[in-house]
């Protein structure tokens, strides 16, 4: 039974991982109202207008840096209290 609950968590883990990469938005352009994922337009802005700027990026480190702390504190109180 201990063997299934590393990798369970594990999935759990890398799921939430691969929600948060496809589903954080970011502004196209500095100043619009437009959204887009923010991983689509890191990977367009490098691609077709050659423009290498992390700033799209800002939104998926913090996401991506919540989502962790959450994770392990989840875990922390989970092995204490349960």
């Amino acid at each position: 039974m201990k063997d299934k609950k590393p990798r369970q968590i594990n999935r759990k883990f890398i799921g939430i991982i691969v929600f948060i990469l496809f589903l954080t938005p970011t502004q196209v352009q500095v100043g619009s109202n437009y959204f887009a994922p923010a991983i689509f337009t890191f990977a367009f802005n490098l691609i077709f207008e050659q423009d290498f700027s992390l700033r799209v990026l800002r939104p998926l480190v913090l996401s991506f840096m919540i989502a962790l702390f959450s994770f392990l504190l989840f875990r922390l109180f989970k092995r204490r209290f349960f």
